[in-house]
């Protein structure tokens, strides 16, 4: 899971951990990169490019090289097997999803959807949020949450797909409710007209592109039921994540 500050502002949090190390008489030393750390008698020797200082304790809190713009490397995994620590292969989370449909068409949608992650045919793990369409496939904080999982799967090169379920609140059985009241009240109107009510204009676009139905055509039961079953289930395979 994750916690925001109620400003929602990552600087809110940085703010707060420097003024309380201040007040703790913490001394943060900046631009001083660690070339080598290593263990002397009762101490810990931190290797900096001008100097050699010493420790009662190491704490290494580097992360990883996800962000080698921003200054990030996998020194502190090398700090860490040096003293004799178990490293396990890192791969990307918390990325966007590349799919192999082309979702341009859709770009900019966004809507809260129910997520699914599923592997090799099987439902293996499923999230509530907002789903952002992109020019490359999907993005938002249900995708983000579910891109560890699906990063995870890709690396044991396993088949994967999002499963979106475009109304999360309703079982399947409701929303054949709903789209058969819509029917009566409206059965004669063309079926991307009929869709943009109760969905975004790009997504059911997109949902009859999916399907290969004529946005002017009218609906009847036969198609009212496939929408509903894609509506719930909307799969896209993924081709590989952002952060490949």
């Amino acid at each position: 899971g994750k916690c925001f500050p109620m400003s929602l502002q990552a600087r809110s949090v940085v703010e707060l951990l420097v003024f309380t190390c201040k007040e703790l008489g913490v001394h943060i030393l900046l631009d001083n990169e660690v070339l080598h750390v290593k263990s002397e008698s009762d101490k810990f020797a931190i290797k900096l490019a001008q100097e050699i200082q010493y420790f009662d304790s190491v704490l290494i809190a580097s992360g990883s090289i996800a962000s080698p713009s921003l200054g990030s490397s996998e020194s502190g995994l090398e700090f860490a097997r040096g003293f004799g620590h178990k490293i396990y292969p890192t791969f990307a989370s918390l990325v966007q999803l590349i799919t192999k449909k082309d979702l341009k068409s859709a770009s900019g949608a966004k809507l809260f959807c129910g997520v699914s992650v599923v592997a090799q045919g099987q439902i293996i793990n499923r999230y509530e949020g907002d789903v952002l369409f992109t020019n490359y496939g999907l993005s938002g904080l249900a995708i983000l949450d579910a891109s560890k999982e699906v990063a995870l799967r890709l690396g044991k090169l396993e088949c994967v797909e999002i499963s979106l379920d475009l109304f999360p609140r309703f079982s399947k059985e409701a929303l054949r409710g709903l789209f058969q009241k819509r029917l009566k009240s409206f059965h004669d109107m063309p079926l991307l007209k009929w869709l943009e009510g109760v969905m975004n204009h790009k997504i059911a676009k997109l949902l009859l592109d999916e399907l290969g139905l004529d946005p002017n055509a009218s609906l009847d039961s036969k198609t009212l039921n496939r929408l509903v079953h894609t509506c719930k289930r909307l799969n896209f395979e993924i081709k590989e994540t952002k952060g490949s």
